[in-house]
């Protein structure tokens, strides 16, 4: 009567290659998030009003709309730790730049920096979590490497924003910029050299898939929800 062996405790561990693309996600999903809360001390601090802030919501949504796909087709070939080592260095520049901005027009280019790396890198990154695990834990994998965008937005957002409201809002983008770097560090670590370069593929039939009415939905549910989520303006306000 054979028994069925039982599953080691190595063979239930994620991979540290996993958890490195974890803290480069927690990170981004700050970066993202972060300048709702924090919209009145920008828009004070810049001598703007609140409604123009506002676009660093929304043409960060734009700019991750458009350039996500665009950059994913121009990268699909390239070597797929070098890709992710590369935009994680762009998410950290953008950050950097938003960081030490005096204007609100460098703010918004350090914006849409971060934008267009933020993307790429969640599309690539899936991938290379999946693969670095055999197919059974290819899902799990996946969750691990999203659960830093979950506790960004449950823990790290709020944090941010309270310490951004109280000590200035540049301070979130510079804890951004060292929870990129402790990312890129670890990715660097511990990913492995040898990750296959992406297969490509052609790039009407990649963007045939914004014709899918799920693809659609989803995008129009992202798209009202941030929306949303943008302070209304003085005009809007009962008085």
């Amino acid at each position: 009567m054979s028994t069925a062996s039982p599953v080691s405790p190595q063979a239930s561990k994620m991979p540290r290659g996993v958890l490195a693309l974890a803290v480069g996600a927690f990170a981004i999903g700050v970066a993202e998030f972060i300048v709702v809360g924090i919209l009145p001390s920008i828009a004070k601090d810049l001598h703007i009003s609140i409604e123009s802030a506002g676009s660093l919501v929304s043409l960060y949504a734009l700019a991750l709309a458009i350039g996500t796909p665009l950059l994913v087709l121009l990268m699909s070939r390239l070597p797929r730790k070098a890709a992710l080592l590369g935009l994680m260095s762009v998410f950290l520049a953008g950050n950097l730049l938003a960081a030490f901005s005096h204007t609100f027009e460098w703010l918004l280019v350090g914006r849409v920096i971060t934008a267009v790396a933020h993307g790429t890198f969640f599309a690539i990154g899936a991938t290379v979590a999946a693969s670095l695990v055999g197919k059974a834990q290819a899902g799990r994998a996946i969750s691990v490497m999203f659960a830093g965008l979950t506790l960004a937005m449950v823990i790290g957002v709020p944090f941010g924003s309270f310490l951004g409201n109280l000590m200035g809002w540049r301070l979130p983008f510079f804890a951004v910029v060292v929870l990129a770097a402790l990312g890129l560090a670890a990715m660097a670590r511990w990913l492995p050299a040898g990750l296959p370069q992406g297969k490509g593929g052609k790039a009407m039939t990649q963007l045939a898939a914004l014709g899918s009415g799920p693809i659609l939905t989803m995008m129009a549910v992202t798209t009202f929800g941030f929306g949303s989520s943008l302070p209304p303006s003085p005009s809007s306000r009962p008085s």
